[in-house]
């Protein structure tokens, strides 16, 4: 992310945020690569970055980082947000700041996929994120209620 499209990234939140209603959960699948000889490094990083979260963005429901079995160097973050605003939060966050730095260095791709429902000003602002990212927008949604 860069300097500039973060900082327009923060300051559209503080704007707007009263504006993003979404209360359906928000499911997120990030695609990263990793440099050739940079595993243990990047997976340190990824798992200090996913301690991180848990203990600082209560909206984050999971935060899992898997690997892709036929590949050491794939890997795929599984995230879940209870709401719109959750998403927001974690990707303005300084946590996911410096994991991006640091991914900008380790890695070599970075592809998020964001399932849910979007407004408007909630797709401008994702979209500025300075993420490549792809929306895939809820037609209908059946719950089990516990």
């Amino acid at each position: 992310m860069t300097a500039t499209k973060g900082a327009f990234f923060v300051r559209m939140i503080k704007i707007k945020k009263e504006e993003i209603t979404m209360d359906e959960k928000i499911v997120a699948k990030a695609r990263v690569r990793i440099k050739d000889g940079k595993t243990r490094d990047y997976l340190e990083v990824a798992d200090q970055t996913n301690l991180a979260i848990t203990n600082y963005e209560k909206k984050t429901i999971i935060s899992k980082f898997n690997e892709d079995p036929d590949s050491n160097i794939n890997f795929i973050w599984i995230l879940v947000f209870e709401d719109i605003q959750g998403l927001i939060s974690y990707f303005s966050s300084p946590i996911i700041a410096l994991y991006l730095a640091n991914h900008n260095i380790l890695g070599d791709q970075y592809e998020l996929e964001i399932y849910g429902e979007f407004n408007e000003l909630t797709h401008t602002i994702l979209a500025n994120m300075g993420i490549t990212s792809k929306f895939y927008p809820t037609k209908f949604i059946h719950e089990t209620k516990s």
